[in-house]
């Protein structure tokens, strides 16, 4: 049966509520929020990626504002350029990675079993499968026998301490484990349960009674052949010698089975291949006959069932088991009790809780543009045109140079009655005029610009200053 499992309450809910008060866990979920650490920051390469642009460039016609009374226009040249560039951008690109910490309060189921219980007993109405070795002395020497157990013919569930065989390929090594398999058949529901199969230990080769390596007693001839057993294994073996005792040793439990002509025997250590070609129970020159009695699974539709108690083993040179008719026979009891217990363990399940810290990380692509260069640029269009920019209302004379050859001027002078008292200059312009009003154009080398330092002042006029072109 499976375990029952009493459950109990432990230090769970106690754990979590010192958790929520002391590491801010959640008493819903069991997760305290994730505290995170600053990103790091790792550049592994750069990106170029090239285009093409059009920039439109702007000079001059820039706004100056009013000045006085704002009067007199002021008119600028403003130029318009469209230019075509060919760009590389330059894309820094890396990773950005963070650690962080998480608390939890984590389930634990803590188990200890208190034992077994005994749920129910009842005997075994059949016998178990497993094998049984059977000795047989003083019986008429080199002669084939048959076997019944509980009147029924059980010959097919012997196997005989001699096999005889028929090497394929390499050598059997004595003490290695053989396994037997038989070839399908496919007839029947439950055809592969009722195939013969076998695992058993090699013994030496002539080995009668004694250990499996190192007999005490040896067969000096082959009962089947009547010619003389060899000590080793070889190439060309026809008799493989198989430990009874292992066999039919329950508690073991790593050799059971039984046989047929056809099988094929594979050594695990030596990897060699041998095929049984006769499977007969035949007493040796000395009027022994060894083997092993192959109870069946009486689980399996096909099996013969024993009852259990006291049954009896006959071996019997006569094939319908008739006293009268043979030439020899032995027979020997066999008990057999059986009690199956259903037992039931008994588990004590305690929930406790567990805190643990778990380690977290995340990533992240960036990239940033760390500069642009022109690789190339080209002027596709440029315009200029007159701009307003300003208006102004300057301190202007007029005046009219009548010869025709022109004038020179040297220098004008003027009358100041004051001047700035923050440093701020005086300048002064020739300038064409239309229409009585000055013009945007100056006259080359005509400007001049004094210091209030280099002005001078008189409250007549009778002071002049002069501005020398």
């Amino acid at each position: 049966l499976e375990a029952k499992v009493i459950d109990t309450q432990g230090n769970y809910a106690e754990t979590l509520a010192l958790a929520s008060k002391t590491l801010n866990v959640d008493p819903q979920t069991g997760f305290a929020p994730t505290i995170w650490g600053s990103w790091q920051t790792i550049w592994t390469g750069q990106e170029i990626i090239g285009a093409t642009r059009e920039r439109t460039i702007v000079t001059g016609g820039q706004w100056r504002g009013v000045s006085g009374g704002g009067s007199i226009p002021i008119y600028d040249t403003q130029t318009t350029t469209v230019v075509k560039e060919q760009t590389k951008e330059i894309i820094d690109t890396g990773i950005q990675s963070r650690t962080g910490r998480t608390v939890s309060v984590v389930e634990q189921f803590d188990k200890t079993s208190v034992g077994d219980r005994v749920v129910s007993r009842n005997l075994l109405a059949h016998m178990r499968s497993r094998n049984i070795q059977f000795v047989a002395k003083k019986v008429k020497p080199l002669t084939q026998m048959y076997a019944f157990f509980d009147g029924i013919d059980v010959t097919r569930y012997c196997v005989p301490k001699l096999l005889e065989i028929s090497m394929i390929s390499g050598t059997f090594q004595v003490g290695e484990k053989i396994i037997g398999t038989s070839r399908p058949t496919g007839l029947g529901p439950n055809w592969q349960t009722l195939l013969p199969t076998i695992t058993f230990r090699v013994s030496q080769s002539n080995h009668r009674e004694g250990r499996y390596d190192s007999p005490t007693i040896v067969y000096p001839f082959d009962p089947y052949t009547n010619n003389t057993l060899p000590s080793k294994y070889s190439s060309t073996s026809t008799i493989l010698n198989v430990d009874l005792a292992s066999l039919a040793n329950q508690t073991e439990g790593t050799f059971s089975g039984w046989v047929e002509s056809g099988m094929i025997l594979k050594g695990q250590t030596s990897d060699a291949q041998a095929t049984i070609t006769n499977v007969r129970l035949v007493s040796d020159i000395a009027a022994n006959l060894q083997g092993s009695f192959y109870i069946p699974d009486p689980n399996i539709i096909g099996f013969p069932k024993f009852e259990s108690g006291n049954k009896i083993l006959t071996l019997i040179s006569n094939d319908s088991n008739n006293k009268d008719q043979s030439t020899t026979y032995a027979e020997e009891r066999f008990t057999s009790q059986g009690t199956l217990e259903t037992v039931q363990e008994n588990i004590i399940s305690v929930r406790n809780a567990r805190i643990e810290t778990q380690e977290t990380s995340q990533s992240r692509n960036v990239s940033k543009t760390s500069g642009t260069i022109v690789t190339s640029s080209e002027t596709i269009s440029s315009s200029s045109r007159s701009v307003l920019v300003g208006y102004y209302d300057p301190l202007a004379q007029t005046f009219l140079v009548e010869d025709e050859t022109g004038v020179f001027l040297t220098r004008c002078d003027v009358f100041f009655r004051t001047k700035d008292d923050m440093d701020i200059p005086v300048s002064i312009q020739i300038r064409t005029t239309e229409m009585g009003t000055p013009t945007q154009k100056i006259i080359p080398f005509s400007e001049v610009t004094l210091d209030p330092n280099n002005i001078n002042t008189s409250l007549d006029g009778s002071v002049a200053t002069s501005f020398t072109f």
